[in-house]
């Protein structure tokens, strides 16, 4: 049994980057999909700035349902 079979947004498009890695290169944060060419580039923020970031998103995501 994996998350497909209890969560339903589990095969969202969006979802296919649910496993990131995070480098640096110089003062810009760089998360890529583990496994593919794709990358977002943060410049000048931090993980902690990112974590707080997705905090937000997930409770306006969780409001929104």
């Amino acid at each position: 049994m994996g998350a497909k079979e209890f969560w339903p947004l589990y095969d969202w498009p969006w979802n296919k980057y649910h496993e990131l890695n995070a480098d640096y290169c110089g003062d810009t944060l760089v998360l890529s999909g583990r496994g593919r060419n794709t990358s977002f580039r943060f410049p000048g923020r931090t993980p902690g700035d990112l974590a707080t970031i997705f905090t937000k998103a997930l409770e306006e995501l969780k409001r929104r349902q």
